[in-house]
């Protein structure tokens, strides 16, 4: 093994090509005191380090609030970097550039291309910049045609890769999280290189339901937004790396549904105002000349 050091090992921005030295100790975080500043709102002010120890380059989690990932897993504890490794943090992401190549047996990234993105073999892909699709925009004009929506709520699949499926949310007692990535483990199989192994969950809490992004490389978007953690109302875009659906759901509970009594028009209360001062002229009357008698 080739010793690390500043002059050979860097970290590169694959979107603008730009070369990051490193020092002894690297720290990266939003805080302008980092040697790397992070673009992230969600990065920790001193977010993870890479140190060069012994003539190895390592990368450390700063007990972030919301982890760093490497080659699409969250890092656990320090751990080795080699060339072509992947460091992602939230909208951040690198690529190490070392004269250390990884065992040919690794299950991590080999090959970084700027064309065709990162090749691994778990086969994820990382995604820049994914613009909505045409198939959203059909979908929110009403050109789609899809079953009408029943009492369980649902994902309708937009994108190629989900086109014309419809995943419904059946849940009961035991069941109210699912699962939803590349892997055969999870509840909703997605098969597109961009999705992670194990990307998010739907978790369904009572009349609320949310998303929450799980080990994914690339991100969960919901309405073009990225968040770790998002509630979810009936027509929301779901985005997982470059896979879009859309959630929906029936409205819950009286307070939504209920209608409410048309308002009264100041002619009829005026009306009403009349009888009632009529009504009680007449029993005045009424009373007074039954005292006058007696």
């Amino acid at each position: 093994m080739v010793e690390c050091t500043s002059d050979n090992c860097k970290l590169k921005n694959p979107q603008t090509g730009e070369l990051l030295s490193l020092g002894v100790s690297t720290i990266l975080g939003r805080s302008e005191d980092c040697d790397i500043v992070l673009k992230s709102d969600i990065a920790s002010r001193r977010h993870a380090s890479i140190e060069l120890k012994a003539g190895d380059l390592i990368l450390n989690d700063e007990g972030s609030s919301n982890g760093t990932f490497l080659n699409g897993e969250k890092l656990s504890a320090p751990t080795s970097l080699f060339d072509g490794d992947i460091i992602v943090i939230d909208t951040d992401t690198f690529s190490v550039i070392s004269p250390n190549k990884r065992e040919a047996e690794a299950d991590i990234p080999s090959v970084w291309s700027e064309g065709e993105g990162l090749e691994s073999a778990s086969q994820t892909q990382i995604v820049f910049d994914v613009e909505r699709s045409a198939a959203v925009s059909d979908y929110m004009a009403g050109r789609i045609e899809i079953p009408p929506l029943g009492e369980v709520p649902r994902l309708v699949g937009l994108s190629d890769a989900v086109r014309g499926r419809i995943y419904e949310l059946q849940g009961d007692q035991s069941t109210n999280i699912w699962h939803l990535g590349r892997s055969e483990e999870v509840d909703i199989v997605i098969d597109d290189g961009s999705v992670s192994g194990k990307h998010a969950q739907l978790v369904n809490d009572g009349v609320l339901w949310k998303i929450v992004n799980w080990m994914s490389t690339n991100g969960t978007f919901v309405n073009d937004k990225k968040g770790l953690s998002t509630f979810l109302k009936s027509g929301d875009i779901i985005r997982l790396g470059s896979v879009e659906f859309a959630f929906e759901a029936r409205l819950s509970g009286g307070a939504a549904t209920a209608k409410q009594a048309p308002p009264v028009s100041s002619g009829e209360s005026s009306s009403k105002t009349g009888l009632i001062i009529g009504v009680l002229a007449v029993l005045l009357i009424a009373g007074a000349a039954a005292a006058f008698l007696l």
